[in-house]
Formats: structure tokens, sequence, C-alpha cells
């Protein structure tokens, strides 16, 4: 394998060279995530003293308005950079020449739709309804 040395004689695994997708090294702020649109509804009635049902609909409306770019997906409203460091996927500037990066790594960023970490869906709801019935006894 090739690669490049450090001026403390340690290897390096990739050579940083600018993003290209631009063609320049990427600031903060460079690159903003789509607009997104979510309506949710919840309505509560009692039937009674002791019964009350409750209907929650969720994913009426979701729309997440893209920003037209090359990595812009229909169903994806976050996007982050590649997963690199522990996963092992080295940033898409990194395989040369370009023509053999693969599809998945070929511009900076990708869909993010890990909920576990973020607490937050990163992809579009889709239409979900679910009613409670509560009882007191």
């Amino acid at each position: 394998t090739g690669g490049t040395t450090s001026a403390s004689g340690r290897s390096l695994n990739f050579l940083f060279i600018p993003d290209a997708f631009t063609g320049t090294f990427d600031n903060l702020g460079a690159f903003k995530e789509p607009s997104r649109l979510t309506l949710n509804l919840q309505v509560s009635y009692d039937l009674s003293r002791a019964m009350r049902v409750t209907v929650t609909l969720t994913g009426l409306v979701d729309r997440c308005f893209q920003r037209g770019y090359a990595w812009d997906g229909p169903n994806i409203c976050v996007y982050s950079e590649l997963p690199s460091g522990g996963a092992g996927v080295g940033p898409s500037g990194n395989f040369l020449p370009l023509n053999q990066t693969p599809v998945a790594l070929r511009y900076p960023y990708g869909d993010f739709s890990n909920n576990l970490n973020t607490g937050f869906v990163g992809v579009k709801i889709p239409f979900q309804a679910a009613i409670d019935l509560r009882i007191k006894v």
C-alpha cells in the first residue's frame, strides 16, 4: 500500500485534497440542510368521566425542500459528512482517479438517518395513526 509519511514518521492513510465536488476546501456553513415542514395532529375527546379517546396522526405532511446539491435525495431531510474515523471510510477526495470513487463517496455529504444518536429523524416520516382509549377504574 502506498501512502505518505508525516514529519513524526507516522504513516498517513489519507492525502487531504480540496473537495472534488467544489474544488475547494469547504468552510463551515458552506452547505445548508434542507428546510423541512412537518405536520402532525393529536386530538382527545372525553367520552365520559371515566373514558378518554386520543387519536394521534403523524406524517400528515412531511416535506423536505432540497437545496439542489448533487447528493440530495427525495426522502432525506438531514445530511452529514461521510462516516470516517472508526468506520474506516475516507473523505471523498481520497480516491484517485476520481472516476473510481464509489458513488456513495463521490460527494462530501450524504444522508444521515442515525436516529438513535441524534433524537431526530433524518428521513421523511410516513403517515401513521394511533388510537389510545383510557378507562379509569
